[in-house]
């Protein structure tokens, strides 16, 4: 998005109204509920606690977004809601990209103040976790935020494995595999293949049990600390899928449980910065430049990490050749190579 008019701006002002909303019909579940019962405004207040008045005003509000449609006084889903929200993942997941959402709010909304603090968001608020410190707490978040994810990564969890040559390749290291669904993708076209999933131990523990409810045989989850604890050796493929974390030094230890001719597999979509290379565009987009002010909040030495960055700390890390592919769908796959001796 672009401002072009005056009336841009005026709009932009008033824009985090429209976000509210949205987030808190997420967390409401109202789609949902639509689609099971017969409501009109009196009904969703009642449902929700909210004032008849106010009511009526949020559901308005959403139905010019688009995303409701009223019939004699009953509100359903719209076409675009079925398509955007409904369709595309479980009530749970929304609701969990919703919490996440409203931790940034206060911050957001005062940012004339806070940007100047040398303080990060988090810091600033007490009781507010980071999702690694909630997934490490909770294993009921760890569930929702792991399932959430899953269902975010299907699609390229195919394309990727659809992408990969993996003549030879029997194991896969998948690193901050969470549910494993990035194995899944490559092993539903590369059935040789078996893969460990390491991460925190309530991920392992929730992976296990997605797995099972999956039928996924052939993938294993073992929590493990990356930083600190040993790693299995011998490896095929190291997969690191939309993660970050990256180094030199962590990219050399990787590099060390691999076979000879063995790769490291690094793929994401860069906060959108892979969807505009895939289109023939060249810049980063609206939604890459917002991500990095909410990781600049969060901690004043947060670097959003290029293309470029990877490839060049795979390199110093002595894994050549660095290959760099862009999918359809946006989604970046480095491929970097142990060579032999």
């Amino acid at each position: 998005m672009r401002i072009e008019f005056t009336e841009d701006v005026l709009d932009l002002l008033r824009m985090n109204v429209a976000s509210a909303a949205i987030t808190t019909s997420l967390r409401q579940g109202l789609f949902w509920d639509l689609v099971d019962n017969e409501w009109d405004t009196s009904d969703v207040a009642k449902a929700y606690s909210i004032p008849v008045e106010r009511s009526r005003a949020y559901l308005m509000l959403l139905l010019e977004m688009g995303l409701l449609e009223e019939d004699g006084g009953v509100f359903k889903p719209s076409q675009r809601a079925a398509t955007c929200i409904l369709n595309a993942y479980g009530r749970d997941s929304w609701g969990v990209l919703a919490v996440e959402a409203e931790k940034y709010y206060p911050t957001m909304t005062d940012l004339n103040s806070r940007i100047s603090q040398r303080v990060s968001v988090l810091n600033a608020q007490p009781g507010i976790k980071g999702y690694v410190e909630e997934l490490q707490d909770s294993k009921e978040y760890a569930k929702k935020f792991t399932i959430m994810l899953a269902e975010m990564h299907a699609p390229m969890a195919r394309e990727l494995g659809h992408h990969l040559k993996l003549d030879g390749v029997q194991t896969i290291l998948d690193v901050g595999g969470g549910s494993g669904i990035m194995s899944w993708g490559i092993i539903e076209q590369h059935s040789q293949v078996t893969s460990t999933v390491i991460d925190l131990p309530n991920v392992c523990e929730v992976g296990r049990e997605y797995a099972t409810s999956m039928g996924w045989t052939s993938i294993a989850y073992h929590p493990l600390d990356i930083f600190n604890d040993d790693l299995p050796r011998e490896q095929d493929l190291i997969l690191m899928s939309d993660i970050g974390g990256f180094s030199r030094d962590l990219f050399a230890k990787f590099r060390d449980s691999l076979k000879e001719g063995g790769r490291i597999v690094h793929c994401s979509n860069f906060d959108g910065f892979g969807y505009w290379l895939s289109h023939g565009a060249e810049r980063p987009g609206l939604l890459r430049r917002m991500g990095d002010l909410i990781f600049a909040m969060m901690d004043l030495d947060h670097e959003t990490p290029s293309v470029d960055d990877v490839v060049t700390a795979l390199e110093q890390a002595a894994l050549a050749p660095v290959v760099s592919t862009v999918l359809p769908s946006g989604l970046v796959v480095i491929e970097a190579f142990k060579q032999a001796g």
